[in-house]
This record gives structure tokens, C-alpha cells and sequence, in this order.
């Protein structure tokens, strides 16, 4: 019985502080309306995500190109990079010729359209470089915050020094 009382207490005395103080207790009602109202609103309004993918062409910094490039050793590549990584470039070894390295930390990066395609980006004076190797090529993964250092060629012409010899004859 004790508790009923109790209850009842509290009922009226809660009862009897809103009476007394009911422009506080409609603004603190109020208040609480609103801010369900407006986090409801915040939820509902209609927000357009562009949702097509990021065009890889569009990213390429001045002077680079980007290399589609198959690997030999994709699928072991694959396994280790998720969407892009830095790889040192070789040849395949063939013929008893020996693998020779072509590029170093280069960029590759996973085509968005096609999960099976990479591309290498490399400065676009090194598209003759790889071009002018016969792949098939093999990679090696580097630490993706090792920096490519390339060099580029120098535009003044190298000019090779001749010595000319003149004989002196005995009849001159």
C-alpha cells in the first residue's frame, strides 16, 4: 500500500509544478517538437549524389599519360594492391636473355570500368620507352610512399667532341 501512496504523491506534486509553472513546461513541449521536426526535415530533404564514377583521364597531372599495361604477374599483384600501388616495371625474361627493369615506382591503378585492366601513370617522355620494349612485362611492388624520380631529357644537344689529327708529310 505504501508504494500507491507513493505513486500518488508524486503524481500530484508533479501535477501541481505543472500548474504553477506551465509557460516552462509548454516551452521546454515546444522545444523538443521542434527539434524533431527539424532533424525529421534534415533526413528527409532531398539531397542529388552524383553517382557516376571518377573519370580516370581527368585526374592525370600535366605532362603524364596513363599506360594501360598487362603484367605477367597480375594476379599475384593483384592479390597484394587494392585499387592503385607504385611498381617497379621489368621485362620478361626470354630466350635466355635476363629481365631488365624499364621503369621504376611508377603509379598503377585499377581501371574503374574494368576490375581486370591496370594502367601505369608515367611522364608522357617515357611513352617511348615502354613502347619501344617488347613485353610481356612483369612487376614488382614497391612502398606506396616511395616517389618516382624521373629524369627528364635534357634538351640541349650533347655534342661529341672530335679531334682532328693532321699528319705532316715529308714533302710538304
Amino acid at each position: 500500500m505504501e508504494i500507491s501512496k507513493l505513486n500518488q504523491f508524486y503524481k500530484t506534486k508533479i501535477q501541481k509544478a505543472f500548474k504553477e509553472n506551465k509557460h516552462v513546461s509548454m516551452a521546454f513541449i515546444l522545444l523538443i517538437g521542434v527539434s524533431i521536426f527539424i532533424s525529421h526535415q534534415g533526413n528527409v530533404a532531398d539531397v542529388q549524389l552524383d553517382t557516376r564514377p571518377v573519370q580516370a583521364d581527368t585526374l592525370l597531372p600535366k605532362g603524364f599519360i596513363l599506360y594501360p599495361i598487362r603484367l605477367e604477374n597480375i594476379d599475384a599483384i593483384k592479390g597484394v594492391i587494392d585499387q592503385y600501388g607504385v611498381i617497379d616495371v621489368y621485362t620478361s625474361s626470354k630466350n635466355g636473355q635476363k629481365s631488365k627493369k624499364i621503369l621504376s615506382k611508377v603509379k598503377i591503378m585499377q581501371a574503374p570500368f574494368n576490375p581486370n585492366e591496370y594502367a601505369i601513370l608515367i611522364p608522357d617522355y617515357l611513352s617511348q620507352t615502354i613502347m619501344s620494349e617488347p613485353g610481356p612485362f612483369s612487376g614488382v611492388i614497391q612502398n606506396r610512399s616511395a616517389t618516382a624520380e624521373f629524369n627528364e631529357p635534357s634538351k640541349e644537344l650533347k655534342i661529341k667532341k672530335v679531334n682532328i689529327e693532321y699528319q705532316t708529310g715529308a714533302g710538304t
